[in-house]
């Protein structure tokens, strides 16, 4: 390029020469070609300026380039961050460990020496701008080193740097040239012929520069088109970059969630283990008792056979007549007054006609957990005592009733009675019946509620059934003031 313009300018510094001798000078003349050729100088100068702009803007794309890098150098970061909780988490082994991070100080070394040689370019071009650049040279290393990133930039960024190279070499050609045109521009004008023929040499060469910045500039034009479609695209990477660490939070929760569950199943794996042991333990605490229940079962038959040998002493001594099954009912015997006096602690200005109902129904309630009912199947008749059946906690139907009754006696209820009758599987049942404001009662301790069985009577005693049986015949009812056979 050099040769070709000095050969341009040697060839029309000799068409010039032989046209300044064809035509005669005057002093005309001579202003006019000194104009012309500072109207070069004016035009040589407005196209340094715009070649000097053009080169701020090859600053600019180098700008860009390095922002590039260090954004890729970010997602390096970010990418050894993801690997290492991997590596945590158990996910990859050592041997992976150690190449993945390996690779990545590789491609990190790499892409800090390309930020080297990009920051050197723009050191030249602040040089070359006798620092008349916005660009802060520190500034320009401080966020160098800061990390952002987008992982597919390497080719195009190679590609700007290229050919930024090549136009920072082309323009300080051109530059050169221009400011040696400018020096020899001053130089003829010093002398009229010479200065004429040189000016007229100096707007050649100025207009084929100006053709040459011009093409130049389109080119930075196509240069500065590509970097706002790099920059597009960069932001397009930024949103995959947000989009991904959505999916990384979403991922992370996931785990959490998942460990959450884990420890749960954990702790009911313990409660598990922990309730299998008990029932272990309840299982050998049973074996125990069942082992007792073999041996009191065995004592019981053992019983049951003196008492069937021995059933009619037992009888003739058990038997009672009417009188003393009256007096078997007794509210005044001391074991009952205390049980009363338990009952009605809780009331308050005790009233028959309105706190009746609480103190029987607590009354029934503590007698029916409180004391077992066993069946009374013994050849012979045998009378269990008020304070035997509450110390002993046991006692039959009869006994039993006979309890209740004395304690509703004792509370206030003059029609609660002892009755006992014939089921329909021919077994022998007994309960208390009373009536409390026109409602008739059954309170059997072996029944599921206190209000089980209550109403009109007839109903009730239609309804009534122990165990699935009816009341096939009444036998005989009594209390502390009466004894009937029925």
């Amino acid at each position: 390029m050099v040769e070709f313009l000095s050969e341009n300018m040697a060839g029309q510094i000799i068409l010039g020469t032989g046209i300044f001798e064809a035509i005669p000078l005057d002093d005309t003349l001579i202003y006019g070609i000194i104009f012309l050729g500072l109207v070069a100088i004016v035009v040589g100068v407005y196209f340094l300026i715009r070649s000097r702009n053009a080169l701020k803007g090859v600053s600019d794309d180098i700008w860009s380039e390095i922002n590039a890098l260090n954004i890729e150098k970010n997602n390096l970061d970010k990418k050894m961050d993801l690997i290492a909780v991997s590596y945590r988490d158990g996910k990859i082994s050592d041997g992976q460990f150690i190449e993945q991070k390996n690779a990545i100080a590789e491609e990190k070394r790499k892409i800090e020496n390309r930020i080297a040689k990009k920051l050197d370019d723009l050191r030249d071009l602040q040089t070359f701008l006798d620092k008349g650049s916005n660009l802060d040279l520190k500034q320009v290393l401080t966020i160098a080193e800061l990390k952002s990133g987008v992982s597919k930039s390497q080719e195009k960024i190679s590609s700007l740097e290229k050919q930024g190279l090549s136009y920072k070499e082309y323009i300080s050609q051109l530059e050169a040239k221009i400011a040696a045109l400018e020096d020899k521009g001053k130089s003829e004008l010093e002398s009229t012929h010479e200065s004429s023929k040189n000016v007229l040499a100096m707007q050649v060469e100025n207009d084929s520069l100006s053709k040459q910045v011009s093409l130049l500039s389109n080119q930075v034009s196509v240069i500065a088109k590509e970097r706002d479609s790099f920059r597009e695209k960069l932001n397009e990477y930024s949103e995959l970059m947000e989009s991904y660490k959505y999916k990384v939070n979403e991922s992370k929760s996931a785990v959490s969630s998942e460990q959450s569950k884990f420890a749960g199943l954990q702790k009911e794996n313990k409660d598990l283990q922990e309730e299998i042991k008990n029932i272990s333990d309840k299982n050998k605490q049973l074996s125990k008792e069942a082992e007792k229940l073999a041996e009191a079962e065995g004592k019981n038959k053992l019983y049951q056979t003196v008492i069937d040998r021995y059933a009619d002493a037992v009888e003739s001594g058990e038997s009672k007549t009417s009188a003393q099954m009256k007096s078997l009912v007794n509210p005044k015997d001391k074991v009952v007054a205390t049980l009363v006096a338990r009952f009605m602690s809780g009331v308050e200005g005790y009233k028959f006609e309105t706190e009746y109902l609480k103190v029987a129904r607590g009354a029934f309630d503590w007698l029916r957990s409180n004391i077992v009912v066993v069946p009374h199947d013994m050849k012979s008749s045998f009378w269990l005592s008020l304070d035997e059946v509450v110390s002993k906690k046991i006692g039959s139907s009869e006994e039993a009733s006979i309890l209740l009754c004395s304690v509703l006696k004792g509370i206030g209820d003059e029609n609660a009675k002892v009755v006992t009758v014939l089921l329909d599987d021919g077994t022998r049942h007994s309960f208390v019946e009373t009536t409390f404001r026109e409602k008739f009662f059954i309170f059997d301790l072996q029944a599921n509620d206190f209000f089980e069985f209550y109403g009109v009577e007839e109903t009730v005693k239609k309804k009534y059934n122990f165990n699935g049986h009816k009341i096939k015949k009444y036998l005989y009812e009594f209390n502390d003031g009466n004894y009937s056979q029925l």
